[in-house]
């Protein structure tokens, strides 16, 4: 399917890569992966309010 890459956890502003494969690109999984994935973030870490896409 993918991969998700949270990197700089120590900034106050991580880094989060997302990536699909060409199968499934295009069909809605990064909406709740990124719900999830925010929720994490905000929660482990109180002191980050935004964190930021690295890469293409």
């Amino acid at each position: 399917m993918g991969f998700v890459r949270l990197d700089d956890l120590n900034d106050p502003t991580p880094l989060f890569g997302l990536r699909f494969s060409e199968a499934h690109r295009g069909k809605g999984p990064a909406a709740p992966i990124l719900t999830a994935l925010m929720a994490h973030v905000f929660s482990a870490l109180p002191e980050v309010d935004r964190f930021e896409l690295f890469g293409q």
